[in-house]
């Protein structure tokens, strides 16, 4: 049996986890074609998520999601873990991508050793560009957000770390304290 198998490593968290535990990637492609070659594994992180963007159909964006993560799920493992955001804690859920994390949160909790962990920004080794990553690697960027914009920034190395040792299942919100994007670029 596999030891971890991870979706969405072609950079990011996903990636950053994918070489910590030597996971095996697993890509839509892969799953669409029933082109892999294990039937199930110990853990099963499912990082891969579209972007939504504004001019394309919430709900369709929603069922690729959800269609995706049945697909993952046809996969045995003896944990389940998702990785989610914390727009998810938010009283109401306005945007489609908090919608289809929600949606896939309900697939995974069908399983009894499931984690839905809700993440905020991330940043580490590999990251996909952002504000911040924008902030420490550009001479005067150009930003979309102000300098009062709060943010809860984790590390990838610490999502690793509890994924080391956290064993419970169910719904787990990882915050940092807030910072702004002004408390961001003074560092840099």
């Amino acid at each position: 049996m596999l030891e971890w198998v991870v979706s969405g490593c072609a950079s990011g968290l996903g990636k950053a986890i994918k070489d910590e535990f030597e996971a095996v990637a697993i890509d839509r492609d892969l799953l669409q074609h029933n082109r892999h070659s294990f039937d199930s594994c110990e853990v099963l992180i499912h990082c891969a998520f579209e972007r939504y963007v504004a001019s394309a159909s919430a709900s369709e964006y929603i069922d690729r999601s959800v269609e995706l993560a049945e697909k993952i799920l046809e996969i045995e493992a003896d944990r389940y873990v998702f990785i989610s955001s914390i727009e998810c804690d938010a009283e109401q859920i306005n945007t489609p991508y908090a919608r289809a994390k929600l949606e896939v949160e309900a697939l995974f909790s069908s399983k009894n050793n499931h984690l839905n962990l809700r993440l905020p920004s991330l940043y580490g080794k590999g990251m996909i560009r952002n504000q911040v990553l924008a902030i420490a690697t550009e001479f005067k960027p150009a930003l979309s957000l102000r300098e009062d914009s709060t943010f809860s920034l984790v590390a990838y190395r610490d999502v690793i770390e509890l994924l080391k040792l956290f064993g419970k299942s169910g719904t787990l919100s990882l915050v940092s304290d807030m910072v702004t994007l002004s408390d961001i670029a003074s560092r840099f």
